[in-house]
């Protein structure tokens, strides 16, 4: 616990409680917390300050001056300092930890998985943080977004440090970016994976969607930048860093002699210094660049070369991230939900496809609506049999969101707006030599259709449909 004066040092009244606490949510008020009220797009904390002090608060922290019966901090900038005000309060938890932040459009939640992996089979106590929940020693929950807000955050961290992690990989996501839920954390490293089209709902442009990114980096500033050398960004990036490893193709850190195996890929892993091989248990060209930049990671902490290829061949592949459901016929359950992604994927596949490749997938509703035909043209491109159907339409007509994607479509589809039966479908009809992506959901276990949050999880899905077959 610490003093109100101690926590904002601005703070000058007579009165000076002391903080058992720090809570964004007027709900989870207990008596002699702080009631951190900040102002959102969907609703505005000041309007819950009162119901905060009812229920026990011992002061409040807001954005504007308010008269109240306990006493009131405010800064106008609260949600850029909130970061800074609850590293304060669970002094400062990345301080103590080895922490990776990774960024970009796709491949976040398996790079970090991959590092988690590594991590502890190096021997390390290690732990991941993102869409998968937060997770390692033990699992710690989930906080329903990428990135969590500042307060929830450093308490993670906080609860990290007691149970003795020393390495966390963490997702940065561009929301969290650019709203600053991660600006008082020290980074040891930096990651950016890639950038294309997605959360233009939010960010409005590509233009500041990709500022929202390069903040990890020139805002935070990690001790070691790891950037995907195939993209336009690292070499804006890379001039600017301290010290920088780029991956993948004219990289330092690069693959050769890819090949595709019925249990994974295998390829050359190459620096300027060393060459050796890696069997990787993951499936698809995509996760090279993963495996590239967990290698990149490592080798940036100091570990050996021959250490960092042995550790890539044991590291499993990630729930939900072309994850294998059955061999024969050949069924994936993919994340994939954005043009790029979903290309990405497709190819990954193909790579291990004998017969005709299909696809199952739809786009989400209340959602950036441009890149729905831009999946429909890389499915029409990269796929042989394609299954439209729903994935979270939330308040938009599922036929309406399948309408978009299938205007970039230039051949029949099979169009289904249950999920599950659209699942089901394809596997009927597949053949053994077939394979099958399902794309969208990943790891997720809910269908948003309206407000209404129903059960739904691909894999078991599919697994259900699978077993039939046998029947």
């Amino acid at each position: 616990m610490i003093r109100l004066r101690d926590l904002c040092g601005d703070y000058s009244g007579l009165d000076n409680p002391e903080i058992t606490g720090l809570t964004l949510d007027s709900r989870a008020i207990a008596p002699g917390m702080l009631f951190c009220a900040v102002s959102g797009a969907l609703s505005d904390g000041h309007d819950f300050i009162q119901a905060a002090i009812e229920s026990g608060a011992s002061a409040v922290i807001c954005e504007r001056a308010c008269e109240l019966s306990v006493p009131c901090v405010v800064d106008p900038q609260l949600r850029h300092s909130l970061s800074a005000l609850a590293g304060r309060f669970y002094a400062d938890p990345s301080h103590d930890l080895r922490l990776v932040g990774v960024t970009g459009t796709n491949g976040k939640s398996t790079l970090c998985d991959l590092l988690q992996q590594a991590h502890h089979a190096l021997g390390h106590r290690s732990a991941a943080m993102g869409t998968l929940g937060v997770y390692g020693a033990r699992d710690y929950g989930y906080s329903g977004n990428t990135t969590a807000d500042p307060i929830q955050i450093q308490a993670d961290l906080a609860a990290l440090r007691t149970d003795a992690v020393t390495d966390v990989a963490m997702e940065v996501s561009s929301h969290g970016l650019a709203q600053g839920r991660a600006e008082a954390l020290r980074f040891d490293v930096g990651v950016f994976t890639n950038l294309s089209r997605d959360h233009l709902d939010y960010h409005g442009d590509m233009d500041r969607y990709a500022l929202a990114k390069q903040h990890l980096f020139v805002g935070l500033r990690p001790r070691h930048w790891v950037l995907n050398a195939q993209t336009p960004e690292a070499a804006l990036l890379a001039p600017l860093a301290d010290a920088a490893t780029l991956y993948g193709d004219g990289g330092s850190v690069r693959a050769q002699h890819i090949q595709a195996r019925p249990s994974g890929v295998a390829f050359e892993l190459v620096t300027e210094a060393d060459r050796g091989t890696v069997e990787s248990q993951l499936l698809g060209d995509f996760n090279v660049d993963n495996l590239l930049a967990c290698a990149a990671v490592l080798l940036a902490q100091g570990v050996a070369f021959a250490t960092v290829c042995k550790t890539l061949a044991g590291l499993r592949p990630v729930r939900g991230r072309m994850q294998v459901i059955s061999q024969s016929p050949l069924v994936l359950v993919d994340y994939a939900h954005t043009p790029d992604g979903l290309a990405a994927a497709l190819r990954g596949a193909r790579a291990h496809c004998h017969g005709q490749l299909w696809v199952v997938f739809g786009a989400g509703g209340d959602r950036d609506t441009g890149k729905r035909p831009l999946m429909g043209q890389a499915a029409d491109q990269l796929a042989d049999r394609i299954v439209l159907t729903s994935d979270n339409p939330r308040s938009e007509d599922p036929e309406l969101i399948m309408d978009d994607i299938e205007a970039a479509i230039h051949r029949p589809v099979h169009r289904q707006t249950q999920r599950t039966l659209a699942i089901e479908w394809a596997i009927r009809q597949m053949a053994p030599q077939d394979t099958l992506l399902i794309a969208g959901k990943g790891h997720e276990r809910e269908q948003i259709i309206g407000h209404q949050v129903m059960h739904h999880d691909d894999a078991e899905v599919a697994r259900r449909a699978l077993d039939g077959l046998d029947a």
